[in-house]
């Protein structure tokens, strides 16, 4: 799939949402969502009672994230129903899918809408192709603004870092 206008806009959108309103403490690049005021690293998983906090959370929060004190944390694609909230949701599973489908989620809904490979996705928008100590929103938004404007991806990973 090959981007287009729309889908660089759509990019671009993305990284200035990361860059202005979001806040280290909101974003995790390991998760789709979670809620710091809930999680724990010995948790394997939630149960459903807190998916459901955390998608009140998630649907509470407009625009700017600096001005919210609540726990949510979510990566560049878990922020996207709110920066695309006509075309993205947050299921009962506190991931995100397509609002014309709800079969479609996570990374397949992301490269369509984007019109990104897959592995441009995994680039962009996975820990594992940023150092550690820079995979915060910022420099996430970087990134893809970099990518946009030159269509490439450097060919590093980080998994190991």
């Amino acid at each position: 799939m090959e981007m287009n206008k729309v889908h660089k806009a759509r990019l671009l959108k993305l990284a200035d949402f990361l860059e202005n309103s979001v806040p280290k403490k909101h974003f995790d690049l390991d998760f789709f969502t979670h809620d710091n005021d809930t999680y724990s690293e010995e948790q394997c998983c939630r149960d459903d009672d807190q998916d459901s906090i955390l998608i009140t959370k998630l649907k509470k929060i407009k625009g700017d994230l600096k001005q919210h004190t609540c726990g949510a944390v979510a990566c560049a694609i878990g922020w996207m129903p709110a920066v695309f909230p006509r075309s993205f949701e947050w299921n009962e599973n506190a991931n995100i899918t397509l609002r014309r489908d709800v079969n479609q989620g996570g990374f397949e809904a992301v490269d369509e809408f984007f019109g990104l490979s897959y592995l441009e996705v995994l680039h962009l928008f996975t820990s594992e192709y940023y150092r550690r100590g820079r995979r915060g929103p910022k420099a996430v938004a970087h990134k893809i603004k970099k990518f946009v404007e030159t269509g490439k991806l450097p060919d590093k990973s980080y998994e190991d870092d």
